[in-house]
């Protein structure tokens, strides 16, 4: 195996003499420091949002609660309606059916404007189609949904009250390089993602969702993308996480439910969400899923 950093080849090795901790180590130029998860930091007992009957094309009536303070992980393989969750919430895709109920207020068909305004913040999977705007500045993407915050009598955008505003988030995302000028798709995927979440953390949401949100991030940044969602779930904000990952759910999430065939079929917390169970739930449904594709 040969690990590149920088433009430079940093080392090349056989696999059967490496480590995992090694191999971080070449990739990153310095030991991986792990994420340690926070506990569970419910600042209420009344729910940020609740879920009825969401129905999709392959999920399923599908209820939860998410509190303040809580991040909440959905895992499940391709097929098992986890993917159709986030976007049938915000109203991306329509949902067949289902409400959507935001701090006491009852919704049964969102559209992303209607949920940003209800105070749900929503990262897709695919950032370079669905979410970052490429042609544009990091400056632009990060202070896009509150443009009125910078909008002069006339209706003219004060560059400079932008530019101050994302210089701060920017320091608080630790996004590198840290020209707020510099074109957002001349960034990694990891500092293009931190760039969004910063959109939306910025608008203070009740509940922020999050579709393979560490999807192409290398293992340092994503790191320190579970340190920015802990971050965020502690100042009070209900975390959604969507992911196929087993270990990323357990590393990150205080309660995941698992799907399968449109359902959720198992809750998991405290001492049972460990990777190992949550790995073995994936595996007993790749397995069921793929002979359901068969006998289909």
């Amino acid at each position: 195996m040969t690990v590149l950093r920088s433009g430079r080849r940093v080392s090349t090795a056989q696999t059967s003499t490496m480590t995992r901790e090694s191999l971080i180590r070449d990739i990153l130029g310095r030991p991986l420091v792990p994420h340690k998860p926070t506990c569970l930091s419910v600042t209420s007992q009344v729910p940020s949002v609740t879920v009825r009957r969401l129905t999709g094309t392959r999920l399923k009536p599908l209820d939860f609660d998410v509190y303040p303070g809580e991040v909440l992980g959905l895992v499940g393989v391709t097929g098992s309606g986890r993917e159709e969750v986030a976007s049938l919430i915000v109203g991306a895709t329509e949902p067949i059916d289902g409400s959507v109920t935001v701090a006491g207020s009852t919704y049964s068909g969102l559209n992303p404007h209607t949920a940003s305004q209800a105070g749900i913040a929503f990262l897709p999977t695919d950032r370079r189609r669905s979410a970052v705007i490429p042609d544009a500045t990091v400056r632009e993407n990060l202070t896009l949904p509150m443009l009125d915050d910078f909008t002069r009598l006339g209706g003219r955008i004060s560059r400079r009250a932008e530019s101050r505003v994302a210089a701060e988030w920017i320091g608080k995302m630790h996004v590198r390089p840290s020209d707020p000028e510099n074109l957002v798709i001349n960034l990694s995927g990891g500092n293009q993602q931190k760039v969004l979440l910063a959109r939306w953390l910025r608008t203070k949401p009740k509940m922020l969702i999050l579709d393979e949100p560490t999807q192409g991030i290398d293992v340092g940044t994503k790191t320190q993308f579970y340190a920015l969602l802990s971050a965020a779930a502690r100042d009070g904000i209900a975390v959604v996480v969507c992911t196929t990952d087993g270990q990323e759910a357990v590393e990150l999430c205080d309660r995941v439910l698992v799907l399968a065939d449109g359902v959720c079929t198992r809750s998991l917390s405290g001492s049972s969400l460990t990777t190992a169970v949550v790995e073995q739930e994936l595996l007993g449904l790749h397995e069921n899923t793929e002979k359901d594709e068969v006998l289909a």
